[in-house]
């Protein structure tokens, strides 16, 4: 370097020590630490760093590194501007803390003995000896100790320098970096404890719409990012900050305490190459309304945009959102600034939400990440039964399981994970405004009506419950739109994910007495409309055990009346039949039998529960088998039911199917095969 700059080595060799000198004693009173014998010509410096109580070495050993890399020699040419150091570290156990130790700390045991270990040395001879090259470059070596306390994961970054008396370890320096740039990140958000947090380069899997968001950050300065609960806002938030980081931003955190306060009164603290992320402004759980904020965001908006990088992320819940929205000023456009993250947009499917399960598995150690057999069975589960349906579900169970191996203990902790993710959907359906209880009632009789149709229903629902209906479809349709409902192609309108479904049926069923009365209004309504058949049908056949049985059998009364008996209500008819009245089972039949439209079904339900079956109603069937028009149906009844008929009733049947000449063929080959 010397010769290439024409300056002599000694001259740069004491420059550059004075540049560690001044890095040195400017680190001193940030990291608290000792120097051991510096001399006036060496230029070896020995720290020794004195550990608090439960605190980390590692943290401290990168975070240090980073600000003592952060020095400049003052050449132009890059590979002249930083001083290529030599660094090692290791760990001693001292008795006393440092400032309580008499006799010069040079003169310790375990240092004695750490700096005889001369790892600099050994590892400029191991590489001269490996690769002949060398050495010209910073490089970074430490004791088994150290790599000892280091996270699995980070491990994977180490080498391990296998030389005598015994091997120590090496990490490349960008890898140093970047573990040292993730431990400043995590003291500046003030998450240095958050084990998910300190791993989110790994840990975190992006959703499908990641490089949108960033996008649309990146080209806007101001993000909204909202979302359901537990569907990984704050963390998709966190990774954004740390990509601005390592790209030389200073990263900020607002929390939800102090973001709606901040977000209007934070215009003087801005800067360029700033990200700011302000956490849930407008409530956490419930909209927390702000007058002035909804008054002045389009300003406030507006101020943060015409700073040069700066860039600012605002999560919210979506349903919290759409509040402010609705209050906030009518010329704000919020579409350009939003994106969101729901189950609508499948942002994790299934073999996302594996890859988390298996971070988390890795990151937390748990028992059942180390064996292949469970683990495989816990992602079929996943797969097969919707379990786990957001990251933050994951998180918890893999936290919750770190020491379970039992499978069906997994089983049972990943089912009350997921239960979680229900009563959370539920309590926000519960407390919606009446009108939107009653929108979401409806849709969930007649899911995949025309909209059009659907309008209609709606619209004679809340005459019937003297509700003034002016504007109000429009307005619950534009806040559930690519959220919880869907309009296809088709113009069908439906929910947008089966999870909304279960959970509504739970808010109806099972939640508070005001969601059930709603419902029962819309039922009131709807069921004896023409179009209500087969869309109240399929409600019945789903939740059977929620309906009275004279209030059932009436709504399909009065299918059987219009002629709009749609197969749903017949598999509720049947998958129910043994819980009726022998009175309403006979009732039924005897409609099914009687009307010729519906005599296959009459066949269908007899066959499922023959020894339940009145003696009328087995002469009804018989009666419909003389009946050449009802030939195949009835020889298909004979086929599936042979043998669980008796002697009397099967002979009969077939007695009735032999007189039909043209297909008696059919009937003598099935006979001859028994």
């Amino acid at each position: 370097m010397g010769e290439i700059i024409g300056k002599k080595p000694e001259f740069i060799r004491t420059e550059n020590l004075e540049i560690i000198k001044d890095k040195l004693n400017e680190l001193e009173d940030i990291y608290e630490f000792q120097r051991i014998g510096d001399s006036e010509k060496g230029d070896d410096f020995l720290l020794a760093f004195e550990l608090k109580e439960n605190s980390n070495p590692i943290d401290i050993i990168f975070e240090f590194l980073i600000d003592l890399l952060e020095h400049e020699t003052g050449y132009i040419k890059e590979e002249y501007k930083k001083i290529p150091l030599e660094i090692a570290f290791g760990l001693v156990q001292i008795e006393k803390p440092l400032r309580e130790v008499k006799k010069p700390l040079s003169t310790l045991s375990g240092i004695i003995s750490l700096l005889k270990e001369n790892l600099p040395k050994r590892f400029r001879d191991w590489l001269k000896a490996s690769s002949k090259n060398r050495l010209k470059d910073t490089f970074i070596v430490f004791t088994n100790d150290v790599f000892k306390k280091l996270h699995p994961h980070d491990q994977i970054l180490c080498h391990e320098i296998l030389t005598t008396p015994h091997p120590f370890y090496s990490i490349d320096l960008l890898n140093a970096i970047e573990l040292g740039q993730k431990k400043k990140f995590l003291t500046i958000l003030g998450y240095k404890d958050n084990e998910i947090i300190r791993n989110i380069d790994w840990v975190y899997e992006p959703p499908f719409n990641f490089s949108e968001i960033k996008e649309k950050l990146q080209n806007e300065n101001v993000i909204v990012l909202s979302g359901i609960p537990e569907y990984g806002k704050t963390f998709t938030a966190i990774r954004l900050l740390w990509e601005f980081y390592i790209e030389g931003f200073e990263p900020k955190i607002i929390s939800h305490k102090e973001s709606p306060n901040r977000l209007e009164g934070f215009l003087e603290e801005l800067k360029p190459n700033m990200i700011i992320y302000f956490e849930d402004p407008w409530g956490q759980y419930f909209y927390d309304r702000n007058k002035l904020l909804e008054r002045e965001i389009r300003s406030i908006i507006s101020s943060f945009q015409e700073y040069e990088n700066l860039y600012v992320i605002i999560t919210s819940r979506e349903d919290i959102f759409t509040n402010f929205k609705e209050h906030s000023s009518p010329f704000m456009d919020y579409e350009p600034l939003s994106t969101s993250l729901n189950l609508s947009e499948t942002c994790y499917d299934i073999k996302k939400r594996i890859i988390i399960l298996n971070r988390y598995g890795e990151l937390f150690q748990c028992e059942w990440f180390k064996n292949s057999k469970t683990k495989k069975k816990l992602e079929l589960a996943m797969e097969s039964s919707n379990y786990l349906l957001t990251p933050l579900s994951i998180k918890i169970f893999s936290i919750l399981t770190r020491n379970e191996a039992e499978l069906d203990e997994l089983i049972n902790e990943m089912k009350k994970c997921s239960k979680e993710v229900l009563n959370i959907f539920i309590k926000n359906f519960e407390e919606m405004e009446r009108t939107h209880k009653i929108f979401l009632a409806l849709l969930f009789i007649c899911e995949y009506l025309k909209l059009d149709k659907f309008r209609e229903l709606f619209f004679a629902v809340i005459e019937s419950l003297d509700i003034e209906k002016e504007a109000i479809f429009e307005n619950i349709l534009n806040k559930f739109e690519k959220n919880k409902i869907l309009i296809k192609e088709s113009d069908n309108i439906g929910f947008s994910h089966p999870l909304y479904v279960e959970c509504l049926g739970e808010a109806i069923f099972h939640g508070s007495s005001t969601f059930n009365d709603i419902f029962k209004n819309v039922i009131n309504e709807f069921y004896e409309k023409e179009i209500a058949s087969e869309c109240f049908a399929y409600i019945l056949a789903r939740y059977p055990q929620e309906f009275e049985e004279d209030f059932s059998l009436s709504v399909i009364e009065n299918m059987f009346e219009k002629k709009q008996l749609p197969w749903s209500a017949i598999s509720y008819l049947d998958n129910n039949f043994d819980k009726f009245t022998k009175e309403n089972q006979t009732k039924m039949l005897n409609r099914m039998f009687k009307e010729k439209h519906y005599f296959p079904l009459g066949l269908y339900v007899v066959g499922n529960h023959y020894n339940q079956i009145p003696p009328n109603i087995l002469e009804l069937c018989l009666q419909g088998s003389k009946n050449e028009d009802n030939y195949f149906d009835v020889f298909d009844f004979l086929k599936r039911n042979y043998y669980k008929f008796d002697d009397q009733f099967r002979d009969a049947l077939i007695l009735s199917l032999s007189k039909f000449e043209s297909n008696a063929t059919t009937l003598v080959d099935f006979l001859l095969k028994l």
